[in-house]
């Protein structure tokens, strides 16, 4: 069985632009999850609404919920500092970090969810939890609050990360002036 932040691996490809094999991977992460009965729930949800649908679909479905939606864009940045100066930096640093670890974000932007989320199964082990708890899971707790519970779709990826992260890890929701502050001395 994998641990809690290399288990993280199985939601990126979920929360990326769908492949061919996307139905797979709901299939891949339903297997790794099957443990966690809260996180099945969402992923069994995800695959029913997948299964019957063509690539396009996906890709239109996929767009109307993550690309267009400003509350639920996966760019986590955007969800700590909106358009604001900071953001900037913070984009530096995560794409320093990107760099060291041998991650391409190419074609998105460094602070691109599946990117952190990648990012943080190869940290250092305090340094991963620390940008799980402090950053990634905050902005996911926030995200899945534009979808209902029972939702169909691809919000479901976001209701079974944070059923995950909550399951996993010491994440306390603050309020993401609180993030910004603790995260970069910035009021």
């Amino acid at each position: 069985m994998l641990d809690a932040r290399a288990q993280l691996r199985v939601f990126m490809p979920l929360l990326r632009y769908p492949r061919d094999d996307y139905v797979e991977q709901v299939h891949r992460a339903l297997a790794t999850c099957e443990r966690d009965l809260k996180v099945t729930r969402h992923l069994e949800i995800l695959r029913k609404f997948t299964a019957d649908l063509t690539q396009k679909q996906l890709f239109e479905s996929y767009t109307a919920v993550f690309d267009i939606n400003p509350a639920v864009t996966l760019d986590v940045g955007f969800h700590l500092f909106g358009l604001q100066y900071q953001r900037g930096a913070f984009l530096v640093k995560i794409s320093g970090a990107l760099r060291r670890y041998g991650i391409d974000p190419a074609p998105e932007l460094p602070d691109h969810l599946p990117l952190l989320l990648d990012l943080a199964t190869r940290l250092p082990e305090d340094e991963g939890v620390s940008l799980i708890e402090e950053v990634i899971a905050p902005c996911v707790s926030r995200m899945r609050l534009a979808f209902a519970e029972d939702h169909p779709g691809f919000g479901q990826v976001l209701q079974a990360l944070h059923a995950h992260l909550d399951a996993n890890f010491e994440c306390v929701l603050m309020n993401l002036a609180k993030v910004r502050e603790t995260l970069h001395g910035v009021k």
